[in-house]
């Protein structure tokens, strides 16, 4: 899609030994095929190539892109090559690096997410082979590999959808729904601009998300425009739309907006849905160049929190795509490969 925490869990791994450094199969997440259910198999383990980095993955996360995939809504926009691995976030520890990587050695701490134009690989695999680039950044001291996991793919989409909402102070922002626990990041991020923050979310989500910095938490409901204008008669200045709407649900979410305003979908809802006096935008999954650097900062300085729900392990993540329900209290992290660890400035 375009433009916390105390650090808990895995922190840093002895380095690993080189016996262990190519093994030939892995344990990994993966759809066999169109809409077949997730299974954890054995796969072959990838292979280290010029301009890369081979990390043992040690944690992921649970996001709608996840969830797209593994339901098969994605199959129409964009070429699978099965078995897919699931998983588009990680954060691990660097057990080699290719010819002509400069700067990075085995031992490193780092995360990323994965893309491309073709669905295969993923992270919810014990290696991962990724391209020394604008997807991988360093895992700062004191942040854990369970928040850093959530963070790659979450905090680049959250950063974008803010950004295209023209978020700023003396805006309002209305944040609606969630995508397994966006919703925390993006409050966050919209705060911080000095906007004022409105989202929806139940009584048991509240605490959190004020935590985050919204102003108002409204309860969810199939009428998010009915109960907005009961808050605010004249509307909002933006709305960043976390929901899987259709074109015309989004559209019908617009009135929440007043003219001149801002609305954004993460879920491409926002094409030939419009209002003439509004700009609607889809926001898509589009790094730019230090965007994870910034965002670790964020995080280790303390000024973005990253709520995490709960922790699974890979034989566990498979019913959390079967539940269709979001975790709005924060993300779901993924345990993918949990080894002796030794502390590394965690608080």
């Amino acid at each position: 899609m375009r433009h916390a925490s105390a650090a808990t869990g895995y922190l840093h791994s002895t380095r690993i030994t080189s016996p262990s450094r190519y093994r030939r199969t892995m344990r990994a997440l993966t759809v066999d095929g169109p809409r077949s259910r997730p299974r954890v198999r054995d796969v072959p383990a990838p292979v280290l190539g010029p301009g890369e980095l081979l990390v043992e993955v040690r944690s992921s996360a649970v996001t709608g892109i996840d969830r797209a995939i593994a339901d098969g809504r994605l199959l129409s926009r964009v070429d699978h090559v099965f078995p897919v691995t699931l998983g588009r976030s990680w954060a691990g520890v660097v057990v080699d690096v290719g010819d002509d990587v400069r700067g990075r050695s085995a031992s490193d701490r780092v995360f990323g997410l994965v893309l491309g134009d073709v669905v295969q690989r993923g992270s919810w695999a014990e290696r991962l082979v990724v391209a020394d680039d604008a997807l991988v950044a360093a895992t700062p001291d004191g942040v854990g590999d369970d928040v850093a996991g959530a963070l790659g793919l979450a905090g680049v989409v959250a950063q974008n959808l803010v950004s295209a909402a023209r978020a700023r102070e003396g805006r309002e922002v209305l944040v609606d729904g969630d995508v397994l626990g966006l919703a925390p990041l993006v409050v966050a991020l919209a705060a911080r601009t000095g906007a004022r923050v409105i989202v929806t979310g139940t009584a048991a989500d509240e605490d959190v998300l004020r935590a985050q910095g919204a102003h108002d938490v409204l309860e969810p409901g199939d009428d998010v425009v009915a109960a907005l204008t009961a808050l605010r008669p004249d509307g909002v200045d933006a709305l960043i739309d976390l929901v899987d709407r259709d074109h015309d649900g989004f559209k019908a979410a617009l009135g929440v907006l007043r003219e001149g305003g801002y609305a954004v979908s993460a879920f491409g809802a926002a094409t030939g849905s419009g209002r003439p006096d509004v700009d609607v935008t889809n926001v898509f999954l589009e790094p730019n160049p230090g965007q994870l650097d910034e965002l670790a900062a964020l995080v280790a300085s303390g000024e973005l929190p990253v709520p995490v729900a709960r922790s699974v392990d890979l034989d566990s993540v498979g019913s959390v795509l079967a539940s269709g329900t979001d975790d709005g209290r924060g993300l779901v992290v993924v345990t993918v490969a949990p080894v002796p660890v030794r502390d590394h400035g965690g608080t």
